[in-house]
């Protein structure tokens, strides 16, 4: 199996469940480190940021030169940086998952369809893979591909739930009123702006 199938089939599984289960979430998290150790470098940024304006080393040029060919080959990087704690991440992703362990019907209270879903909560079974909308295209660009890389084409519309929330103030004056309305706030989670804007500021 691909590591990427794996990541896809935990994900699958703990979108079905919709819990908080402790075994799946560790089950996952370990999953991907190794199917992500296997595939990517980890870049540490401690060097990075020690630096604080001072010229960059060898060593340090020949890792940026190494992130920027990594960027370049795979289109992601994964970095560890001493900022974001993994405190700070299980908070986040305990609060996510108790919000989706409500049900389908308590969750819709947050779905703004009038909104094209660009804040709030979007149900599964809206979004459609470009894919079943453009599948002559999708199959050329799957051909150039070698086999071992092509993904797995979709069948159908995204099962998987999720929900948007903008990081960072809005604009005053905007031409795109659905991408910058009020957000979304469920009921009953108090801490949702402050721990969705701290997680959120981490990743800018």
């Amino acid at each position: 199996m691909q590591p990427l199938q794996e990541v896809q089939n935990l994900a699958a599984v703990l979108n079905q469940q919709q819990s908080s289960s402790s075994s799946i979430k560790a089950s996952m998290a370990a999953s991907a480190a190794s199917s992500t150790q296997e595939a990517l470098p980890v870049f540490d940024l401690s060097s990075f940021l020690a630096l604080k304006g001072q010229p960059a080393t060898q060593a340090l040029q020949e890792q940026c030169q190494q992130l920027a060919e990594c960027l370049a080959q795979t289109g992601c990087l994964v970095v560890r940086d001493p900022r974001v704690s993994a405190a700070a991440n299980d908070t986040f992703l305990d609060m996510l998952e108790s919000y989706f362990s409500r049900s389908e019907e308590a969750k819709q209270a947050e779905a703004r369809p009038e909104l094209a879903y660009q804040v709030g909560v979007t149900p599964a079974g809206v979004e459609v893979p470009r894919c079943l909308l453009e599948p002559e295209a999708c199959r050329q660009q799957l051909a150039a591909l070698q086999a071992e890389q092509q993904p797995t084409l979709p069948t159908g519309p995204d099962m998987k739930w999720r929900y948007m929330w903008r990081v960072g103030p809005r604009p005053q004056s905007t031409q795109y009123a659905e991408l910058n309305a009020t957000p979304v706030v469920p009921k009953g989670i108090p801490q949702w702006c402050a721990v969705m804007n701290d997680w959120g500021s981490k990743l800018l």
